[in-house]
């Protein structure tokens, strides 16, 4: 009638009786408002009020029948969840209601036979020949206290042990045909310290150049890394260069008669520095 006479549903409620409030929470909120002739952001607010949560519908139980309830303990439980079309949570706790033991299929004893094949062949054979799981066969070895076959220990003769003293984890491995693992364990066991490259002796005249020469250039001439060059200077103490100073003109008149590696060896400046200022200048490269 209301919507053959297209009467608009009042939007607000003024007042809620306790038994219009009992329905907030039991049902839907567009069942709660088409029964009581309002809209549903209407029941929605006055039930968040209220601190009522949202209706949600109970899923369909299905009572056990006297034939699934005789299946309980003669399969797995996830078995026999998949063939019920059942939760494996719902079938464990119908059986334990019932006090039902899980199912536990018969166990195969190990004969003689088997057991001399442990140790003998690897987990993976030995399963495929007694037609056991191969974790059964790793459980039961391991259980008898018997070695893993497939993976002979080397044992470890004393020239390999004088060789962990020469070189690094990685290069003996690669040496000795062995797992860096491995040799990193053996080290430990003999107490080795870590193989550590000599270091390269800072001599006199090295040392006189720190300070007086770019960290980077004095790198490049002692064919030592810039951060090397850098830890020892801060050591020693030592500032960093003075900059460069600035292009005379009597040097600027011999990019005309030099080439740029003769410049920069008769000024001491760097090739970069040197080529950088050729192209300032506008000369092209001198060849030799």
């Amino acid at each position: 009638m209301r919507e053959a006479r297209r009467i608009a549903l009042s939007t607000s409620r003024s007042r809620w009786t306790a038994r219009e409030t009992l329905l907030l929470g039991k049902m839907p909120d567009a069942e709660v408002g088409r029964r009581l002739r309002c809209s549903n952001t209407c029941v929605r607010k006055r039930r968040v009020a209220l601190h009522i949560p949202p209706f949600q519908p109970r899923p369909e139980w299905r009572v056990w029948t006297a034939k699934e309830i005789r299946l309980l303990g003669t399969m797995r439980d996830e078995d026999l969840a998949r063939k019920l079309h059942r939760t494996p949570v719902a079938v464990e706790t119908k059986r334990l209601s019932a006090g039902i033991a899980c199912f536990a299929p018969k166990r195969r004893p190990w004969t003689r036979a088997e057991r001399r094949l442990l140790g003998r062949l690897s987990d993976a054979e030995v399963a495929r020949r007694t037609g056991r799981g191969q974790q059964s066969v790793k459980s039961y070895r391991l259980y008898r206290g018997i070695a893993y076959p497939a993976s002979p220990m080397r044992r470890w003769t004393a020239a390999e042990d004088r060789l962990l003293r020469t070189a690094s984890d990685q290069e003996n491995a690669r040496r000795l045909g062995r797992t860096p693992a491995a040799v990193k364990t053996r080290r430990g066991c003999l107490k080795i310290p870590p193989f550590e490259t000599k270091l390269r002796r800072w001599t006199k005249s090295d040392r006189a150049l720190l300070g007086k020469v770019p960290d980077r250039e004095l790198a490049r001439r002692l064919g030592r890394t810039l951060l090397a060059v850098r830890t020892r200077r801060l050591k020693m103490r030592i500032l960093r260069a003075p900059p460069r100073v600035r292009w005379t003109r009597a040097e600027d008149r011999l990019f005309r008669k030099l080439s740029n590696r003769e410049l920069a060896r008769r000024l001491d400046r760097s090739l970069m520095g040197v080529r950088s200022r050729r192209q300032r200048l506008g000369l092209r490269p001198r060849s030799r």
